[in-house]
């Protein structure tokens, strides 16, 4: 039918259906998506914020590890050499296997006070920072973004580390009140155990440390740390 026949058989309804629908009142972007609030009336979420949570995450965790080694260089470079120089002899965390063969002498050296003074280490600074360091070890292999078996493997060691220091600092109170037994042998033992995870910890950290360098200055050659205009 003509134009004149239409309006004639459906009046103004012609007109109405002849004209253009109005465009929406939120223009779309590419991909479909709105320029205004979405379904929630927020406005669009901001792709930085999961860099900004990642890079505080990474300093706490740095400060938390720099404050547990603080305490435990603390622990045994000045609260038990002092001890020992107190009593003028060698506390056995400084010399495991001096203690083996010296113990009865190190006891009477140490004295009553000495011994309650020792106790009061173990149970304070002895006990605080292997658990502090334990913990920031965690946070460490946790933060460097492993996962699986790896990170359970690097997690052994810290966990180890403190059950053995509790253990040791048990043994050696024990060793301490009853030197002609067993004790001095088996805490000496576990002190031995608790520098050598030391020494597994440290090569975790120096391991964690340059694989992070490395996946930097990868990143950096590709174009794609945060703020650098992307290669092309």
């Amino acid at each position: 039918m003509s134009k004149g026949q239409k309006q004639r058989l459906y009046g103004d309804r012609a007109g109405a259906s002849a004209s253009p629908p109005k465009a929406d009142s939120t223009s779309r972007r590419p991909g479909g998506q709105r320029g205004g609030p979405d379904a929630e009336g927020t406005t669009d979420r901001s792709p930085q914020a999961e860099p900004a949570k990642k890079s505080s995450a990474g300093i706490i965790t740095g400060v938390l590890v720099v404050v547990s080694i603080l305490m435990v260089v603390y622990l045994h470079a000045s609260l038990l050499p002092r001890l020992g120089a107190s009593a003028h002899t060698t506390v056995p965390e400084l010399d495991p296997f001096g203690f083996v063969s010296d113990a009865p002498h190190i006891a009477r050296s140490l004295g009553d006070a000495g011994r309650n003074a020792y106790v009061a280490i173990h149970w304070s600074w002895g006990l605080i920072s292997p658990i502090f360091l334990g913990a920031a070890w965690f946070a460490m292999v946790a933060a460097s973004g492993i996962r699986g078996r790896r990170r359970i493997a690097l997690w052994i060691p810290p966990l180890v580390f403190v059950v053995l220091t509790i253990a040791g600092n048990l043994a050696v109170d024990a060793a301490l009140s009853d030197p002609a037994g067993a004790w001095p042998g088996l805490a000496a033992g576990l002190v031995v155990a608790r520098w050598f995870l030391l020494v597994i910890m440290v090569a975790e950290a120096v391991w964690l440390a340059v694989r992070l360098v490395r996946g930097k200055l990868d990143a950096f050659s590709r174009g794609e740390l945060e703020g650098q205009q992307p290669r092309r």
